[in-house]
């Protein structure tokens, strides 16, 4: 239980570090799964404008996952 909460809080974390107009792509899309083209509706941007802010997102999260764990590492 611990693990997980400790993992939720490190997601949660990296997620505050993504840019807004991409974690509101991130969040709706891989969190709420929500289609693609209702993302696309609701925030009124083109459809190719939410894979690219969804691809550049995914990659951001990753990257802050790892500098979190760096950072806890060092700890």
């Amino acid at each position: 239980a611990l693990a997980s909460k400790q993992a939720r809080a490190l997601v949660l974390a990296a997620i505050e570090r993504i840019p807004l107009p991409r974690r509101a792509v991130l969040v709706m899309h891989d969190i709420d799964d929500v289609p693609v083209g209702h993302v696309a509706s609701v925030l009124g941007i083109p459809m190719f404008t939410v894979y690219s802010r969804l691809r550049k997102a995914r990659r951001e999260l990753e990257a802050a996952v790892r500098r979190l764990l760096k950072e806890a590492d060092a700890r």
